[in-house]
Formats: C-alpha cells, structure tokens, sequence
C-alpha cells in the first residue's frame, strides 16, 4: 500500500512517546514493504518565525487554510491509498481532515490521547479525573479553568477547535485507532460513532535481549509529569511500602517537570531508585 503520515512532531526540548510511535510504525510498515510517505510540521520551526507569525500561531490552531491547500495538491499528485492521521497541534490543524476530502483519499487517525473530547486531551484537571467537557457541544469548563499551561487564553483555540470541527472529524475519518480498550469506551460515551473506534495498541521493538542475572526491579519509563500518573504512583509505593513492600525495588526512568519531586523522594531508599533519563538505545 502507498500511506501518507501526516503528523505534527512535538517540541525537541524533551523526548515525545508520540513522536517515537509514529517513526517506529513508518519504520515497522517500510520493512513490511509498504510505500510510506510523510507530511509533517515541527513546534520547533515556531521559535525562528517572526513575532507577529509567532502571535499568529493561535488563530491557526482551529483552523489553517494554507495547510488544507499544500495537503490536498499534496494528495492529488501522489495519490495514496490512505492518509494515517496522528497530532495536528499546532501548526497543521483539522483542516487536514478536509484536504482528504478535497483529494477524495480516505483517513484514519490514531488518538494518542482525549483530544477529540478535551481540549487539553488529558481529561485531568488538579492532578484528578475530570469530565466537566465530555458530552459538551462546547467545552466551556476548560476555556473557564485555563486547562492548557493554566491559561484561558492559551486554552481558547483549541476549545474553539474542538468544537467547530466535532462533526467534520467524525464523518471525515474512516477509522479512529484508539491506544487502548479504555480509552475507546471513554470516547464510546463521549458519542463517538462505535463504528468508526478500533484499538490499536501502541508497540515497542522486541531488542532481542534478555536479562539472564539478578535485577528484577518493576519499571515506570516515560515523562514524569502530573498526566503520567506519578504523582498517584508514588503515593501507592508509599502505602504498600508501610505494609511491608513488595520484595523488588521500582525503577523511575525519564525526565519532566516532576523530575525534582521523585528524585527528592527516591533518595536514601533501598526500594526505590530514579535513573534520571535514558536514550532510546
């Protein structure tokens, strides 16, 4: 098959899961002898614009014509069987989604997270659970408490872009992949259509090794951040440590705006130990 991944990579400054899954799943669909080809932008190139194109960045979160355009020639010219949808925050936006409609050139789209229902995409506010704007036409509650980086302002293009693009997402992708059984019945509830939701677990390359000695240890890997659930994992270590632990120590690998917390916390035990961050290899 001949697919086009369309994809908005996340800002370089900390390693991005998502970034990694979609280059392993071009890698993954190259070697299966597939003809992958990609369409992307980069948070990155925001910081060289100018500032009145940096100050212009927001009013194109909803919605970027100038993409819609360069997708759709993009798609009539090469004429793939399929374009593979996955972040489109900020600089490429839902207008993607009607540059396949424009191109006559089915979609599908992986949900890494609940941004089809949340304008953050986290469905957490304050460190708990929150669905004030699942079931929403309009999410208003998150515009209210600032859930982007605490600003209202920050958090209004995306609530507008949730809300004037719902229907064009739905009818406009064959299929949403979701990452989990969980998350599809959270979007199940939401409304999505049941017809279009699919898991699709996300991966990781087998290395080929194996430990052979000691070192059993349980392994939290990824971002130490609120949204990662570490806050919630160190309180549980806590509370099993005090009833005598579990006979293995937890393993901490990565690094984020947490990292200062559980690095305070890990320090002077024998159960618990933060690696700090570690490259792929």
């Amino acid at each position: 098959m001949h697919v086009l991944v369309v994809h908005n990579r996340y800002s370089s400054a900390q390693p991005s899961g998502e970034n990694r899954v979609v280059d392993q799943e071009v890698e993954l669909l190259r070697a299966a002898g597939h003809r992958v080809g990609t369409f992307e932008r980069r948070s990155d190139d925001i910081a060289a614009r100018s500032l009145p194109a940096k100050a212009a960045v927001p009013l194109l979160v909803p919605w970027n014509p100038a993409v819609r355009t360069e997708l759709a020639a993009r798609l009539r010219a090469e004429r793939p069987d399929v374009v593979h949808l996955h972040n489109v925050f900020p600089l490429l936006s839902p207008s993607v989604v009607a540059a396949c409609a424009d191109a006559g050139v089915p979609a599908v789209a992986t949900l890494h997270n609940y941004a089809q229902i949340c304008p953050p995409g986290t469905l957490q506010r304050d460190g708990r659970l929150c669905t004030e704007c699942v079931g929403r036409a309009a999410p208003l509650p998150a515009v209210r408490h600032g859930c982007y980086r605490g600003s209202r302002l920050a958090t209004l293009p995306l609530a507008v872009g949730l809300t004037v693009n719902r229907r064009r997402w739905w009818s406009g992708v064959e299929r949403f992949l979701c990452i989990s059984a969980a998350q599809r019945d959270i979007l199940l509830d939401a409304g999505l259509p049941a017809g279009r939701l699919a898991v699709k677990h996300n991966f990781v390359p087998d290395p080929g090794a194996l430990r052979t000695g000691a070192g059993e240890h349980l392994l939290f890997l990824g971002r130490l951040a609120e949204a990662k659930g570490v806050a919630l994992l160190m309180a549980a270590w806590d509370r099993i440590a005090a009833d005598g632990g579990v006979g293995v120590p937890l393993v901490l690998a990565g690094s984020g705006p947490l990292e200062r917390e559980v690095s305070a916390w890990a320090a002077g035990r024998d159960d618990v130990r933060h690696v700090g961050l570690y490259d792929p290899e």
